[in-house]
């Protein structure tokens, strides 16, 4: 199975913003469906974490083996389980959220007195640094001008990202991806790649990138790396460029925003050859939903999706649907369809036949209480 833990973006080379509104409109074309399920405590304060349970600006969200979800906001880790409740508060500890091994220990980056990457048990002791001082445990070179980025791929080897500033204005920034072994020891760097933010069971890694030419000229992409660093692929738009990405369980890459697209709640999933499958937000009207910052995501074992919001201080959860029927007409009341089943024979016979993707007929013709809020996707049209 594919980790599912994801990490908050820094655009590779970012020259300006363009406040656009992109056209939409509601569609249904798409091959995966997901309803909201809840929005967990909010806070919000940039110089207080607040109460235990409660968020302010969350930056980070992973999601352990054992469906154990962290959370990070203020310099502070709160566990919880897939439910919202609170299990435990890790008090200063780590500044930039990181990523998982394969032994639930968790990597995120501290920035005071320096640069650091620190190693975390599951009580939140540090079992090991890695940076570039005489005490660190692990020697690593950061000379960047920006906080470090990291990401672990499924063999426990750390890519660690370096930013440096080539130009101030506009705004150009280089970005140097090195790749350690678990020990330690440096396997590769990569001079031009995005910085990895998932990487598939083939052995790809996923990056978002985003760049401009100048104001009339907007590119933004997901590049789809081989295991050695060469591009082989690029697709999305600058909505669902990559600001925070994550694999769910069936190969399938999750997707929060990217240049414009985290800063309106956009999520979006690709299969691993670029095609879309769903997609949604965007900030504008869904009902009861409204997320905005899309800054952190992760999946737990059922695919749930579970995401922070920056902005919002909160952390959404949605919950894969199986969307209504083909042969639904749902101007119709949907007990016309059930009692023809249990009423005819043949109509049972039928749907059994063709229909066995779905548990019963109540889920298949949307009586079944999961899918009575069945959210509509929203189509996103590309830059």
């Amino acid at each position: 199975m594919c980790k599912n833990t994801s990490v908050f973006i820094i655009a590779i080379v970012a020259v300006a913003m363009i406040g656009v509104m992109v056209p939409s409109v509601f569609a249904d074309e798409y091959e995966i469906y997901y309803k909201f399920e809840e929005r967990w405590n909010w806070f919000g304060s940039i110089n207080e974490s607040g109460k235990a349970g409660e968020f302010s600006y969350p930056s980070f969200i992973g999601i352990d083996s054992k469906d154990i979800v962290y959370v990070l906001d203020n310099g502070r880790v709160q566990k919880f389980t897939t439910e919202g409740e609170l299990i435990s508060v890790w008090n200063n500890v780590g500044r930039i959220g990181g990523d998982f091994n394969s032994k639930d220990e968790l990597y995120m980056v501290e920035t005071k007195p320096v640069y650091q990457i620190i190693k975390l048990s599951d009580t939140g002791n540090i079992i090991e640094t890695w940076g570039t001082s005489d005490s660190d445990d692990v020697k690593i070179d950061l000379i960047g001008d920006m906080n470090p980025q990291l990401f672990i791929d499924n063999s426990d080897n750390l890519y660690i990202g370096d930013y440096k500033y080539i130009s101030t204005s506009p705004t150009i920034i280089e970005i140097k991806v090195s790749k350690y072994s678990p020990d330690g020891q440096l396997l590769q760097n990569f001079q031009n790649m995005g910085m990895p933010r998932a990487q598939d069971e083939d052995g790809n890694l996923y990056a978002g990138t985003s760049y401009r030419d100048d104001w009339s000229n907007p590119s933004c992409e997901i590049i789809k790396y081989n295991s050695m660093g060469n591009p082989i692929d690029q697709f999305g738009s600058c909505l669902n460029s990559g600001g925070v990405m994550a694999m769910d369980s069936n190969g399938n890459l999750v997707v929060g925003g990217g240049e414009e697209g985290y800063q309106w709640g956009v999520i979006s999933i690709f299969d691993s050859d670029g095609k879309i499958l769903a997609s949604w937000g965007g900030g504008r009207n869904l009902g009861e939903v409204d997320h905005r910052f899309v800054s952190g995501i992760a999946l737990d074992s059922q695919n749930k999706i579970f995401f922070t919001d920056n902005a919002r201080h909160s952390v959404y959860v949605y919950t894969p649907v199986t969307p209504i029927a083909s042969f639904v007409d749902q101007s119709k009341d949907p007990q016309h369809y059930i009692d023809r089943y249990f009423n005819e024979p043949t109509y049972k016979d039928w749907f059994d036949d063709n229909y066995s993707q779905y548990s019963s007929i109540y889920e298949a013709v949307g009586a079944d209480e999961n899918n009575k809020k069945l959210l509509q996707s929203m189509s996103l049209n590309p830059l």
